[in-house]
């Protein structure tokens, strides 16, 4: 306290000098504040405790942040209707302005019947503490809301092309189907004499008989249809393998085995060809299995037993000519 009374004299006393310092130090009125300081009393005991309690309080109120451990926090979004017997949402950071799709986990029979009747674009809110980040994230749900707002909101179609072509089959409001606008042709066999065209829906079986039109058809896939080759094209991915495909670029087959495969999706076309197919096809040549050759392989041995299986196929008469 004596150090407070010299100081408070000490810039009284008339010596100035342009040294910076605290306003409350001036010179006006010294003699009430020196009163001021010799009758100070340390406050009651209950107005310290008071003081203590309310700011321990304050401190509970404020520093207290929502747990993310039993509780879980709260995530809004929007339902992805999805013909994968998969159930999506779009997660929505309105603050980071993101969009995240993610699988939907742990739900309630009641949960998943009450989204089974959601379109995509309608709101919805879960309750999680987990959100795994891959691609999509995988979430485990402790709660579900679906909001009274029936208004649906429009999906990026962007995001929607994206995950139809990883095979997650989105329904966009008006649609019947997830899958994607596309079209596909093959070519296969010796010198390529057998294909299909899903556009036109031709069916050749052998373009070099005798009476061509015997063995030529129209058949159109069916839902069910489309959906497995769909599945078929993205397992490899189709758009992975080069327009010129060499399985071994060491050896080559005779007579010429070729396989043309062309897919047409969001207005892009990719096409892969090889003229030794049999390299491939034949699961006794080892040298084909390299450059995804067996995957391809795979592949086009389905879309072939598929097409093979339809009706106008086994309609077809027997061959009249036949390839060593």
């Amino acid at each position: 306290m004596t150090g407070i009374l010299q100081t408070l004299l000490a810039f009284s006393s008339g010596r100035h000098r342009l040294t910076p310092c605290p306003l409350a130090f001036g010179e006006n009125d010294v003699k009430s504040r020196v009163k001021e300081v010799l009758s100070y009393r340390k406050a009651p005991f209950w107005i310290i405790l008071t003081a203590l309690i309310l700011g321990a309080a304050a401190a509970v109120i404020l520093l207290t942040v929502p747990p993310k451990g039993a509780d879980g926090f709260w995530q809004d979004g929007l339902v992805l209707q999805c013909e994968n017997e998969l159930t999506m949402m779009l997660l929505q950071d309105k603050n980071a302005k993101t969009e995240t799709p993610c699988t939907l986990g742990n739900l309630t029979e009641e949960d998943q019947e009450a989204l089974a009747k959601l379109e995509t674009g309608r709101k919805i809110s879960i309750r999680t503490d987990m959100i795994m980040e891959n691609y999509p994230a995988q979430v485990q749900v402790k709660e579900l809301r679906i909001s009274e707002d029936e208004t649906l909101q429009e999906v990026d179609a962007a995001l929607v092309s994206q995950l139809r072509s990883m095979g997650y089959l989105i329904i966009l409001p008006g649609e019947t189907s997830g899958l994607p606008d596309f079209e596909f042709s093959l070519e296969w066999g010796p010198y390529g004499v057998s294909s299909y065209d899903s556009d036109s829906g031709e069916l050749i079986m052998n373009r070099e008989e005798n009476n061509p039109e015997k063995y030529t058809a129209v058949h159109q896939l069916t839902d069910e249809e489309r959906r497995k080759v769909w599945a078929l094209l993205i397992s490899l991915p189709y758009d992975a393998y080069p327009e010129d495909y060499k399985p071994n670029p060491n050896a080559a087959t005779e007579p010429e085995t070729r396989i043309v495969l062309s897919v047409t999706a969001d207005g892009k076309t990719h096409t892969t060809r090889t003229t030794d197919g049999a390299l491939i096809m034949d699961d006794s040549v080892e040298a084909g299995v390299q450059n995804g050759a067996k995957a391809f392989a795979k592949v086009i041995r389905e879309l072939e037993n598929l097409l093979m299986e339809t009706p106008e196929w086994q309609a077809f008469p027997e061959p009249e000519v036949y390839y060593e």
